[in-house]
């Protein structure tokens, strides 16, 4: 209200403006530097914080001059006081935590969200670990069976009763379009013969390679799908894909030398590297030739390999390792 009086005063004193409005120039440039000055020592960074205490400066300034001058030498002081205590504050630096991709627990490894540890773990409610177990259909058989196995010897019969179901309903399937093809005329054609022996080979191994059977059940159906496989390979020999099959059907019988010999072949005729190259440092390995396993896992450090190859390539191809 001071102010109001003094430019009223001055009016009155004068029937000049241009006095009345250098003064209302130079009070306004003074409140505009004040506010910039006083915004520069405040703890606000952001930019719209910051417009609206230079606005609330500047007003003050421009209309209390003494007041307001005066508030915003306090608003400095106290900005500059508390920059200095927040200097001084013993900051720790902290490195930023390597990512490990694989160590993640036992319980998700085949589940998407934590199915398996819902299935498995006997403190979950036994309806929540039976909705979950209806889940595992969705999952291929080589991810689901490994976990049914595991809850044949659950101690809720229901839990039980339901992988069993499970497994057998699975197996059942392969069995019945293996005996669906067994079941056919014989083929016309070379042609349509090796599809059908193509296609048993495959379901055989399916059998074994999904874990749909154990024991000798596995190796009887490991041994159909070699013979089935080889009778494929003698009508067309130069089929990567069967020769790769063969390959892994001859290592799951612990083969490894004709394994190797196929997973050459298999490699010659089209398979890419990067599939075989992990089976043929195997091969090196289990027959002591380290040397070579090393340099097959070399030749993969720049190709793109699966979580659980990773480790492996890490620890043979980093020189403290040698």
């Amino acid at each position: 209200m001071s102010e109001f009086a003094a430019y009223y005063q001055t009016l009155q004193a004068s029937s000049d403006l241009t006095l009345l409005g250098a003064l209302l120039l130079v009070n306004s440039i003074v409140s505009a530097l004040v506010a910039a000055e006083a915004i520069r020592h405040l703890p606000y960074r952001e930019p719209r914080q910051r417009r609206r205490l230079w606005l609330l400066i500047f007003l003050c300034g421009l209309f209390v001059p003494l007041l307001g001058s005066l508030g915003a030498a306090l608003a400095m002081l106290g900005g500059m006081r508390w920059q200095t205590a927040a200097g001084r504050e013993p900051f720790r630096q902290l490195s930023v935590p390597e990512f490990d991709p694989f160590g993640r627990r036992e319980g998700s490894r085949f589940d998407r969200g934590g199915l398996r540890a819902r299935v498995v773990h006997s403190n979950v409610p036994a309806e929540q670990r039976l909705q979950s177990i209806a889940a595992l259909q969705h999952l291929p058989p080589m991810a689901a069976s490994p976990v049914l196995r595991t809850l044949l010897d659950d101690s809720v019969e229901d839990i039980r009763l339901v992988a069993f179901g499970m497994l057998d309903k699975e197996e059942k399937k392969i069995a019945e379009r293996i005996h669906d093809l067994m079941q056919q005329p014989a083929p016309a054609s070379e042609r349509q013969r090796y599809q059908r022996e193509k296609q048993l080979a495959e379901l055989y191994w399916e059998l074994a390679y999904s874990g749909l059977v154990q024991g000798d059940l596995r190796r009887y159906a490991l041994t159909h799908a070699l013979s089935h496989a080889e009778t494929a390979l003698d009508i067309q020999g130069e089929s990567a894909g069967l020769r790769f099959l063969a390959a892994r059907i001859l290592d799951a019988l612990e083969r490894n030398d004709e394994a190797e010999r196929n997973m050459l072949l298999a490699t010659t005729l089209g398979i890419p590297q990067q599939r075989t190259l992990p089976y043929l440092a195997e091969f090196a390995f289990e027959r002591g030739d380290y040397r070579l396993a090393r340099q097959l896992l070399e030749a993969m450090r720049d190709a793109p390999v699966t979580p659980r190859l990773r480790p492996v390539m890490d620890y043979w191809t980093t020189p403290e390792s040698a």
